[in-house]
């Protein structure tokens, strides 16, 4: 059984973030598993969690705030509501579920437009992948994923690692607002798409990647193997496009295309020999779901990258 907090209450602590490239963590609205707020030798965010009281399921609501310190020459508040479950031991901890995703070098995290698209709550908390030579490479973060890398999403208990596993459960485990079509031709597009984004273009460009190619050379090579890489998705659209990637329904294809098209636009890829994909990126970017994806509207966007 939950021990039950008798009185409301009010809890702060300073959290500290990197300075310059981190990832956020995303918390899904469900109770499971430990979060505490830990301390680096980073930009500080301060945290307050105010106005605790029971639900109807005996466990407490939670408003959480966060606002950046002045240093970072940006004030932000980011407000959201909890189901969280307490216990006292000594300190106040919380128990919640989470996911990791990777904002750390400006990309756009492929499954965050349908954890959007399907109406899934989610917090976000920055995660540093330059501290230390990269908090994903220590010893705790083995354990969500032994490569080392995001994405990982904590949900229903379990933790998934990979963008289009991570889609795939989503899709299978969230059918509500369907990402792929009924037509199994049209589904297997889609998959063909995706993987064309996830396996064939995306990996080239990790963080980890562009370190080993080098400063000098790293913007050569991300354009061309973006170039490339588009070249094939062109010509799968051209006989797939209707309003977006495959007919006029948004599916996991766009949901894997979008971010690829702000990364082409990051190394100066011309794009102009892509025009379905640039009709395509047209009817989606003022969505609201692909709009909250995008990196300029995370929680640890630079200010000066507004």
């Amino acid at each position: 059984m939950r021990p039950r907090l008798q009185r409301p209450c009010e809890y702060s602590c300073e959290i500290r973030v990197p300075p310059t490239c981190f990832a956020p963590i995303i918390r899904i609205v469900h109770s499971a598993a430990l979060f505490a707020p830990r301390e680096g030798n980073i930009l500080g965010l301060y945290v307050c969690i105010t106005g605790l009281e029971y639900t109807d399921t005996c466990i407490p609501s939670v408003n959480v705030s966060f606002e950046a310190s002045k240093h970072r020459n940006m004030h932000c508040q980011y407000s959201s509501r909890f189901l969280l479950s307490f216990f006292l031991a000594g300190t106040l901890l919380l128990l919640a579920e989470f996911l990791l995703v990777e904002s750390a070098n400006r990309r756009m995290c492929i499954f965050l437009t349908a954890l959007n698209l399907k109406e899934i709550p989610y917090d976000i908390k920055p995660v540093s992948l330059i501290k230390s030579g990269g908090e994903q490479h220590s010893n705790e973060f083995r354990e969500i994923n032994p490569m080392e890398q995001v994405p990982a999403l904590h949900i229903d208990n379990h933790t998934l690692i990979e963008s289009l596993n991570i889609l795939q459960y989503l899709e299978e485990t969230r059918p509500h607002r369907p990402l792929m079509p009924a037509d199994p031709v049209k589904r297997a597009r889609v998959r063909e798409i995706c993987e064309v984004i996830a396996s064939g273009i995306q990996p080239l460009q990790n963080l980890v990647v562009l370190i080993y190619v080098g400063e000098e050379r790293k913007k050569e090579w991300a354009q061309h193997w973006i170039t490339r890489g588009l070249t094939a998705v062109e010509k799968l659209l051209s006989s797939s496009a209707g309003k977006y990637c495959v007919g006029d329904e948004i599916t996991l294809a766009d949901c894997c295309l979008i971010p690829q098209i702000f990364n082409a636009r990051r190394f100066l890829v011309d794009l102009r020999p892509f025009p379905t994909i640039l009709r395509v990126d047209r009817h989606l970017e003022n969505h609201p779901a692909f709009t909250a994806a995008h990196p300029n509207n995370q929680p640890d966007c630079p200010p000066e990258a507004t």
